[in-house]
């Protein structure tokens, strides 16, 4: 009966309302948990809509997403399969090359590197590994309080890690699993399922 009760007690919480921007595929591969999650942390941090800008990508997706960021000079900070493929759109912009050309020749440098087990982003992954690793941006210029945002998912164990580009490791306790990237463009979480 008690154990009833707590989830009866857990359903009648507030919460804050999941928003998704348009054109966002993988929505069916989000955990329930990990929405439930964001919808309390948005509510504790008095956010009252947190709104998903990203999560799974295709590789042609993620390759579209880098040249956006890139071309609007937003150079977001990636491990070394992220940068070769910064640096090659980065080196076709500057020859003017087309869009669409360049988005090719990314996503099929994103295909050769996850051949060999390199990842370029952690959104970019199996659909049966983002099953246990979910990954999701909210959006930053829509979320009026992004700091506390960050420390109420910090509670939640599951969460290895939050990218954001606000504060300085101190506001979140000095976290091991928080990166501070002020270039970030939006707050990057990653879930354990």
């Amino acid at each position: 009966m008690i154990k009833l009760e707590n989830e009866v007690a857990q359903l009648e919480q507030p919460k804050s309302e999941i928003k998704y921007d348009t054109g966002l595929e993988g929505k069916d591969l989000l955990s329930k948990a990990l929405l439930n999650l964001l919808a309390h942390a948005g509510h504790e941090s008095k956010n009252p809509t947190i709104y998903i800008t990203s999560m799974w990508r295709s590789p042609a997706k993620q390759a579209n997403a880098m040249y956006d960021n890139i071309s609007q000079g937003v150079i977001i900070s990636y491990a070394e399969p992220g940068r070769i493929v910064t640096q090659l759109i980065q080196a076709e912009i500057k020859n003017k090359t087309p869009k669409n050309q360049i988005i090719q020749l990314a996503e099929a440098k994103i295909n050769e590197l996850a051949e060999q087990s390199k990842l370029v982003s952690k959104h970019c992954i199996t659909k049966e590994q983002y099953q246990k690793l979910n990954v999701v941006d909210i959006s930053k210029t829509r979320t009026p309080n992004p700091r506390d945002l960050a420390k109420a998912l910090l509670k939640e164990a599951k969460v290895s890690r939050i990218i954001t580009p606000f504060g300085e490791l101190s506001t979140y306790g000095n976290d091991k699993r928080v990166l501070i990237d002020v270039k970030e463009p939006a707050i990057h979480v990653e879930y354990s399922v």
